[in-house]
């Protein structure tokens, strides 16, 4: 029988049963604001996670998703929801994304991935890339292992991060940079160099190599003043450097004259980029070669040298041109003065000498017009054959009047040297440059200069150095060799390949034109002889000129006529000249001879004239240079009034007028003044004859 409880009983169980229900009742209220809490948490969670542009998941030991964040489901799988990833793989998006048509490539790499850190069980961080409905990207991603609480591995969170953007960015950075780097490593004509805050070396392309003559191994770490700057730079150098570190002023740009490893001067353009990094501050000097651009500024000052040399020349020219017509204008009566009084002189009269010495001082000058005339004219002289001798003997009269006692001159001809062809105005002139060479090279010391003439055959001319490489070769034959030898200063060996071209010289200004050698050099070339020189610095130097001997020598001699067999005649002359001297003489000549003489100062009268009386006359002798009319403008009008009228012109001098101009205007003849007697009769009676 089962015994009743008591009331006693009963109470204490019923107490029991109440703080049990108490007890539930708390613990239910405890775990409804746990699960509020764990709600909040969540959502919380979920809230944070699904705004981040990162992607974040969980997934258990299957690789099957616990966790999806809405950047996950967007970028990546695609999902519908959240929702939709959990228990799902990374297999089941990618098969169903390829079933849309889609190029799907994640999935399998996310599983090697997972694979690795649950094998290490370790956390790892993955660089993850494919194609997600066909356009590439690349996660930067971290996984890791999570646990239970009693430590078991229970499956991996991650979370990624779409990297794609700066993974190109910096693709394209290194690209750029090893481009540019390339480019400032191998661009040709310009110097980059690098350095740090304390002047080191830190970058040297290879033109730097090339410029400065350093290896990159030799630079890296040197400082830019032990390198490239010239000592009396060295200390401007270092105080424009402080003002930038210091001030941070920047360097000017500007033209500086640096140094190579070898001490040889290296014009530049210098230009400088600063920087500031993280390391401190950084400068790169930019140098641009100016070597071809000196070189290019230097022989343009060298044309234009030369070219202004060229004009004064052509003005020298010029001025000779004018300065010989009026000066034959003045020998012309003087020359023919003197003719007549020799001829009307007695034998034995006491002024026939000083006449004669008038008379050879007048053909004399002459002569030096002449030579002035072709030296300044540059024309291309006649040659015949000559005797060398002849021309040095006069010329070292010339010398013995203008050289310093100081100066020793001494000589050696050989009086039996054959001819040469030749003009004898560029033998003067070839002997007087080469005298005047050697004289300047003893002006200040004083010193011996012999002048030696003799014949010499090709094989025992010795090797030739005529600083021309064309011609240096002397042919096989007879030659007469001039010699010019002088103890002065020398020439270095350097220059003596320069001595022969134009306008090259060693001399100060005023001293020479550069063209004495030139010449020398071409009219002895011209003539087929060549050119050996040979010098010593401070011991002197010694020319040797080769022209090829004749054979035989045709003497250019005018037909001596006594002055009592000068022909004359009766024909009327029509005389037109400017100058009233040179008319007063010829008409005095010409009538002398029996000739019937007009004579006129005025062209334009003289056209007059003969205009109203064309057949009064048998011939006109005309001067060139006259005011208003010239004379072969005369000339021209005279033939249109009358075309047989022989026409004789006789000038001081006119580039315009030659033998082959006069034919053409229908004259007959050619005369220079001065002209003599004899050379005006025998003109006229070949003419009128």
């Amino acid at each position: 029988m089962i015994k009743k409880p008591t009331y006693e009983e009963l109470e204490q169980h019923l107490f029991l049963l109440k703080r049990e229900v108490s007890d539930q009742k708390n613990q239910i209220k405890s775990l409804v604001k746990d699960k509020e809490k764990f709600q909040e948490l969540h959502a919380l969670l979920r809230l944070m996670t699904d705004n981040v542009p990162d992607m974040i998941w969980a997934k258990d030991m299957e690789d099957r998703y616990l966790f999806a964040n809405q950047s996950i489901c967007d970028n990546l799988l695609h999902g519908k929801s959240t929702s939709e990833p959990l228990g799902k793989t990374d297999l089941f998006f990618a098969h169903r994304e390829k079933e849309n048509g889609f190029d799907h490539t994640f999935g399998k790499i996310c599983l090697d991935s997972d694979a690795v850190v649950k094998k290490s069980n370790k956390p790892g961080r993955f660089l993850e890339d494919g194609r997600v409905r066909g356009k590439y990207i690349v996660l930067d991603v971290h996984k890791a292992p999570f646990y239970s609480k009693s430590g078991e591995m229970i499956g991996t969170v991650g979370c990624g991060r779409d990297v794609t953007k700066d993974i190109e960015v910096n693709n394209a950075l290194k690209n750029s940079e090893r481009r540019f780097r390339k480019i400032i490593e191998e661009v040709s004509e310009i110097s980059i160099q690098g350095y740090d805050e304390k002047r080191r070396v830190t970058f040297w392309n290879r033109f730097s190599e090339k410029l400065y003559g350093y290896t990159k191994e030799e630079a890296l770490g040197k400082k830019l003043e032990d390198l490239v700057i010239p000592p009396a730079m060295k200390n401007e150098v270092k105080r424009l450097h402080g003002l930038w570190i210091e001030k941070d002023e920047k360097i000017p740009a500007g033209e500086l004259v640096l140094v190579d490893k070898f001490g040889n001067d290296v014009p530049v353009f210098s230009s400088h980029v600063m920087n500031s990094t993280q390391a401190g501050k950084e400068m790169f000097c930019i140098d641009i070669d100016l070597t071809a651009v000196k070189q290019s500024e230097a022989e343009r000052e060298r044309l234009q040298a030369q070219l202004r040399q060229s004009q004064k020349m052509e003005a020298i020219g010029t001025l000779a041109g004018g300065i010989a017509h009026d000066f034959n204008n003045i020998l012309f009566p003087i020359l023919g003065h003197a003719e007549i009084l020799l001829t009307d002189m007695p034998e034995n009269s006491q002024f026939r000498e000083s006449i004669n010495e008038i008379h050879d001082s007048a053909k004399r000058a002459a002569d030096l017009v002449k030579q002035i005339l072709t030296f300044s004219r540059q024309e291309s002289a006649e040659l015949k054959s000559i005797k060398i001798q002849h021309i040095v003997k006069e010329v070292l009269k010339l010398l013995r009047s203008i050289i310093p006692s100081t100066i020793e001159i001494r000589q050696n001809i050989d009086n039996m040297c054959g001819a040469v062809k030749a003009d004898p105005t560029q033998l003067h002139q070839i002997i007087m440059n080469l005298t005047t060479n050697a004289y300047h090279a003893m002006e200040k010391t004083g010193g011996v200069l012999t002048i030696s003439l003799k014949r010499i055959e090709s094989e025992d001319a010795g090797p030739i150095n005529s600083g021309k490489q064309e011609n240096s070769e002397i042919k096989s034959g007879s030659y007469v060799c001039l010699t010019i030898k002088d103890t002065g200063v020398g020439i270095q060996q350097n220059i003596i390949e320069k001595i022969f071209d134009p306008f090259f010289t060693t001399k100060k200004k005023g001293k020479g034109t550069g063209l004495g050698l030139a010449i020398v050099h071409g009219i002895v070339t011209e003539m087929g002889g060549t050119v050996k020189v040979y010098s010593e610095p401070g011991k002197g130097t010694e020319f040797k000129a080769f022209f090829p001997e004749e054979k035989k020598i045709f003497e250019n001699r005018r037909i001596q006529i006594p002055l009592s067999s000068i022909q004359g005649g009766t024909e009327r002359i029509l005389l037109v000249d400017d100058e009233a001297a040179i008319i007063a003489f010829e008409k005095k000549v010409l009538t002398r001879m029996g000739y019937q003489v007009t004579s006129l100062t005025s062209s334009v009268e003289a056209l007059e004239v003969f205009r109203a009386a064309p057949n009064e006359f048998d011939l006109v002798i005309s001067d060139v240079a006259m005011p208003i009319l010239s004379g072969d403008r005369l000339a021209s009008e005279l033939i249109k009034i009358r075309p047989d009228i022989p026409i004789l012109i006789c000038t001081g001098f006119s580039e315009t007028i030659t033998q082959k101009n006069v034919e053409e205007l229908g004259g007959k003849g050619l005369l220079m003044k001065p002209v003599g007697m004899k050379d005006l009769a025998q003109a006229i009676r070949n003419i009128l004859d």
